[in-house]
C-alpha cells in the first residue's frame, strides 16, 4: 500500500491538490480506505449527498471549502 499511497499523493498534487491535503489522502489509502474524487462543478452538495448515502465520507478539506491550486 505504501507505493500506491505515494503514487496517489503525487497524482493529487499534480491535479492541484495542496501537499497537506494529498498527505491526508495518502494516509487514508495507507489505512486501507478507498479515495474517490469527483469534479462536481455546481453540483457539489448533490455529489456529497450521494457519497454519504452510500457509506462514504467527505474529506475535512472539502467540508472547509478549501480551493484547489490553479
Amino acid at each position: 500500500a505504501g507505493a500506491a499511497a505515494g503514487t496517489v499523493a503525487g497524482a493529487l498534487v499534480g491535479l492541484g491538490v495542496y501537499e497537506e491535503e494529498a498527505s491526508y489522502y495518502r494516509g487514508e489509502v495507507e489505512s486501507g480506505r478507498t479515495v474517490v474524487t469527483v469534479r462536481a462543478g455546481d453540483r457539489v452538495v448533490e455529489a456529497q449527498n450521494i457519497l454519504r448515502q452510500h457509506g462514504g465520507m467527505v474529506s475535512p478539506f472539502v467540508e472547509q471549502g478549501l480551493p484547489i491550486q490553479a
